[in-house]
C-alpha cells in the first residue's frame, strides 16, 4: 500500500464514522493511520518522521502516607513478658508504674520489640514493693545498665515475689533486696545480683529452680534470706561475713557451703541441708544464738562431712564444744 491509498482508505474510514457512528471504526482507523506512518517511512527512505499520539492513561496513584517513627535502641531496663501481655507502649504510664521519679530518675524514652520492652534513661530506681507481685505474665527482668539499684519489699509486700512465670532476673546494679524481694519465684533459673551486698529476711527464700548462685558481693543475708533453694547445689562467697537465722534452711540439695570469711551464722541455719558434705567457715566465732544452741545444723543426719570452723567453739561452751557441733558429729559418724 502506498502512502496515497493509505491516506484514502483512512479518509474513506473517516466518511464511514461520520455517516454511522460507529464507534467500531475507531479501531480501523487507528490501525490505518499507523500504517500510514510506516509506509511513508519507508517511501522516505528510511527517513525519520516523529509523530507525537496524545495518548490519555488513567494512573491510580495510590498516595500512601509514611509514618516516619525514630526508634530509641540505646540500653535501659529490659522487661519481657508472655506473649500477648506486654502492656501499652506509654511512656508516662510506665513512669507512673515506677512511682517515678519518687523513687529514681524517670524513664525519658523507650523502645519496643515483640513482647519485650526497654526503658531508658531512668537512674537510681528502687523497685517499689509488690510492683510486680504476683504477675503471671512477666517473664524477664534485665538491667543493662544498672538503673535499679534496689529492690523494696516488707511482709506479704516483695516488690518481685511470686511471679509465676519468671525464669530471669539480672539486677546487677542493685545493692539491696529488702524483705521478700525476690521471694518464691518458682521458674526463676537464671539469678545475677552482682553489686548486691544486703539479703533482706526471706529476701530470695523459695526459689526452689536455681540450681546456681553467685553473689560476689554479698556481706549480710538476713533471716531465710537463702530458705528453701532446694535446687540449689554449691554456695561460695568470699565476701558473706553474717547469716541469719534459717538463712540456709531447707536446701535439700546444698552438697558444699564455702565461706571463708563469715564470722556469724544463725540458729537453724542449716536445718535439713541433708546433702551436704563440705560446710568451710573457718572464722565463724557465732554460732547460733550462743554456745549452748544445739540446732545450726539440725537434720543432717548420716553424712560423712568435713566441718572447718574456727578453734573457738570446741571450748566456748561452759568449757566444751558447742553444742551444734557436738550434736551434728554426733548425727554423722566419721565426719571430721
Amino acid at each position: 500500500m502506498t502512502c496515497e491509498e493509505a491516506i484514502a482508505a483512512l479518509q474513506e474510514a473517516k466518511n464511514i464514522f461520520c455517516a454511522t457512528g460507529s464507534k467500531g471504526i475507531i479501531l480501523a482507523k487507528i490501525k490505518i493511520k499507523l500504517k500510514v506512518l510506516m509506509c511513508c517511512d519507508e517511501e522516505e527512505g528510511g527517513a525519520t518522521t516523529t509523530s507525537t499520539t496524545s495518548t490519555t492513561t488513567t494512573t491510580t496513584t495510590t498516595s500512601t502516607s509514611t509514618s516516619t517513627t525514630t526508634v530509641d535502641e540505646s540500653p535501659g531496663l529490659r522487661l519481657t513478658y508472655t506473649t500477648g501481655n506486654l502492656p501499652a507502649n506509654d511512656l508516662a504510664a510506665w513512669n507512673t508504674l515506677f512511682d517515678l521519679p519518687t523513687n529514681g530518675t524517670a524513664f525519658t524514652s523507650l523502645s519496643t520489640s515483640g513482647d519485650e520492652v526497654t526503658l531508658i534513661g531512668g537512674s537510681g530506681i528502687t523497685i517499689k514493693p509488690s510492683l510486680f507481685r504476683t504477675s503471671s505474665t512477666l517473664l524477664k527482668i534485665e538491667d543493662d545498665v544498672d538503673c535499679v539499684v534496689a529492690v523494696a519489699g516488707g511482709r506479704n509486700a516483695g516488690a518481685v515475689s511470686l511471679c509465676s512465670a519468671l525464669t530471669t532476673v539480672t539486677l546487677n546494679g542493685v545493692i539491696t533486696v529488702a524483705e521478700e524481694g525476690l521471694l518464691n519465684n518458682p521458674l526463676l533459673t537464671s539469678l545475677s545480683l552482682n553489686d548486691c551486698t544486703t539479703i533482706g529476711g526471706n529476701g530470695l527464700a523459695f526459689n526452689d529452680a536455681i540450681a546456681t548462685l553467685t553473689l560476689p558481693s554479698v556481706t549480710s543475708i538476713g533471716n531465710g534470706g537463702m530458705l528453701g533453694l532446694s535446687a540449689l547445689t554449691t554456695f561460695s562467697s568470699s565476701t558473706l561475713l553474717t547469716a541469719g537465722i534459717n538463712a540456709f534452711n531447707l536446701n535439700t540439695n546444698l552438697v558444699s557451703l564455702n565461706l571463708p570469711n563469715l564470722t556469724t551464722l544463725g540458729n537453724n541455719a542449716m536445718f535439713s541441708c541433708v546433702s551436704v558434705t563440705l560446710i568451710n567457715i573457718p572464722l565463724c566465732v557465732n554460732l547460733g544464738t550462743d554456745p549452748s544452741d544445739a540446732y545450726v545444723f539440725d537434720q543432717i543426719l548420716g553424712q560423712t562431712l568435713t566441718l572447718n570452723i574456727a578453734a573457738v567453739n570446741a571450748t566456748n561452751n561452759a568449757g566444751g564444744v558447742h553444742a551444734s557441733i557436738a550434736a551434728l558429729l554426733a548425727a554423722n559418724q566419721g565426719s571430721t
